[in-house]
């Protein structure tokens, strides 16, 4: 399977201090915000209900296949 998004400990910390709602249920509902985020390379920033989760893009080959995933840094307000 291939991986779509690497969130860092540090960024989901945030997400539960800095979010308005830290249900389990609305930080899958921002993680999944990820997963369906169409953006270009580089940096990014992926706006959720309670903020923007923020990072870098890179490419990675596995099998002979070449694809991008987000490398998420923090989340913001």
């Amino acid at each position: 399977m291939p991986m779509i998004a690497s969130v860092s400990l540090h960024a989901l910390a945030r997400r539960f201090q800095r979010g308005w709602t830290t249900t389990d249920a609305a930080v899958m509902e921002d993680l999944r915000a990820l997963a369906l985020w169409q953006g270009g390379g580089g940096e990014f920033s992926v706006p959720v209900a309670d903020g923007f989760w923020v990072g870098s893009t890179r490419e990675t080959t596995f099998a002979g296949q070449t694809q991008r995933s987000l490398l998420v840094r923090t989340f913001l307000v």
